[in-house]
């Protein structure tokens, strides 16, 4: 995979680009961001039929579940141990983990700690 579309190397560019900026500026840029991307998407999806409307719900579906995960947010010693470390890779893991409608918060401690015991082996 080329850094251009490796999803940490383009994260990092992103934080980069913010990195002056206050908090409420960063998230105020993502939000737009997000807003154009998706409604480019929503665009896109017109050249098949159905396509916008489906689009559109996979959106709201993903909104929801960063809405759900905003909702119960705790602080994540795991995810500042994973900082303290600079693993960024595992950083994004549990946050995709985190994110991922199937598996759902409820297994990210036994994945982590899978992965904390794979280490050591």
């Amino acid at each position: 995979m080329s850094s251009d579309h490796d999803p940490l190397e383009v994260l990092l560019r992103v934080y980069t680009a913010c990195a002056g900026l206050s908090m409420q500026a960063r998230l105020e840029i993502l939000e737009l961001a997000w807003l154009t991307v998706a409604s480019n998407a929503r665009t896109e999806a017109l050249i098949q039929p159905g396509g916008f409307p489906e689009e559109r719900t996979r959106q709201v579906e993903h909104l929801r579940r960063m809405i759900d995960l905003v909702t119960v947010d705790e602080p994540d010693l795991e995810l500042e141990r994973l900082y303290q470390e600079g693993d960024i890779d595992g950083m994004l893991r549990r946050a995709w983990r985190l994110m991922d409608p199937v598996d759902g918060s409820d297994t990210v401690a036994e994945d982590d700690e899978d992965v904390d015991s794979d280490e050591e082996d």
